[in-house]
């Protein structure tokens, strides 16, 4: 027996090769999940800001919206993953709370599409926030539990690449609405979208093992132990955490206020905002794929770090690039603003 594989049976870890079809079966949820908050964030949320709170007040309106869920999300999803490691059924200990939260999901994406006031949207995005995190935290768990350590920088891969191909159905299924002006039926959409990629999870995927005992600790021991400051001991790990922080910033920063540049800083119309965003968003996802794959085998192979390191300095020198051709870029937008769609 080698090194590697003692360590990971030693820690619980499967060692057996897994088919890449199962390793897909793991991510397509990811899909989901990203479909509902691509196309709540990169389009729904941005446009209907405009009619609930005015133009005026529509950042500071997204802003607030944006800070309520993301501590909900800081708050539920670590707990319910951690419950989840416990919890013993015989579905699993990861399935129940995907379908909950799922099906969950669906009621709330309803009650935002049908909500005509501000403090009843944010209500129900709280809401969904709670219950896509009630699910997504458990599911978060197939990594470690099912994938051997010599295929988890592939699943990591497919997993990126799902997120993109999520975000993308998410923004074209929301683009819908401004199109035809109504966003309720796009809304709902993303929901039953999402419950369609829970059903084929749940129903596909073998979670194998069970869940390790309680010891006699309560269940409220168990959620709490997920905020221990023993973690802190762990600095790799947190590095990682603030790294990843800072990296996806930058990004999502960029991605997630499309529609806000588009309409606000270029003066596209809705119908053209739905042409363009998706545009951006399909090159988004074939640089990602040409990319995703190759470096998750590159980085089985030279490391996570080396490549990681990498790609940051090739980010920036690209940013520091794009940024002295920005007024460049924004004629060029202008311009094409002026385009006629016929015949494209």
């Amino acid at each position: 027996m080698g090194v590697a594989t003692a360590q990971a049976q030693a820690a619980g870890r499967p060692v057996g090769t897994l088919p890449i079809f199962q390793i897909f079966q793991l991510s397509i949820y990811w899909f989901g999940i990203n479909a509902i908050w691509g196309g709540l964030n990169n389009v729904i949320l941005q446009r209907r800001m405009d009619d609930l709170v005015g133009k005026a007040n529509a950042g500071t309106g997204l802003a607030l919206l944006t800070l309520l869920g993301a501590i909900v999300a800081i708050l539920v999803q670590p707990t319910i993953g951690t419950i989840s490691d416990y919890t013993i059924t015989r579905w699993g200990r990861r399935k129940p709370y995907i379908v909950i939260g799922a099906v969950l999901d669906v009621v709330f994406l309803a009650g935002v599409a049908t909500s005509n006031t501000y403090v009843s949207v944010v209500a129900f995005i709280v809401l969904l926030q709670i219950s896509s995190n009630f699910a997504q935290g458990p599911f978060q768990g197939y990594v470690p539990d099912l994938v051997p350590a010599p295929q988890v920088g592939l699943a990591s891969g497919l997993m990126g690449v799902m997120i993109v191909l999520g975000r993308i159905g998410g923004v074209a299924i929301a683009s819908i609405g401004l199109f035809t002006g109504d966003f309720v039926a796009a809304t709902i959409g993303l929901g039953l979208l999402e419950l369609a990629t829970a059903i084929v999870t749940v129903v596909t995927v073998d979670e194998g093992r069970s869940g390790p005992s309680r010891e006699g600790r309560s269940w409220l021991q168990v959620a709490t132990s997920a905020w221990g400051f023993d973690i802190l001991k762990e600095r790799s790990f947190v590095w990682l955490l603030g790294s990843r922080l800072f990296v996806l910033m930058a990004t999502v920063t960029l991605t997630d206020l499309i529609f806000f540049y588009m309409s606000r800083s270029i003066g596209l119309g809705d119908a053209e905002i739905g042409i363009w965003i998706n545009v951006a968003t399909a090159l988004i996802a074939v640089t990602t794929a040409l990319t995703t794959f190759p470096a998750a085998r590159l980085s089985d192979r030279l490391g996570r770090k080396t490549l990681a390191l990498s790609g940051c300095s090739g980010s920036r020198s690209l940013r520091t690039s794009s940024s002295r051709s920005c007024s460049w870029c924004r004629s060029a937008s202008r311009r094409a603003r002026s385009w006629r769609w016929t015949g494209l």
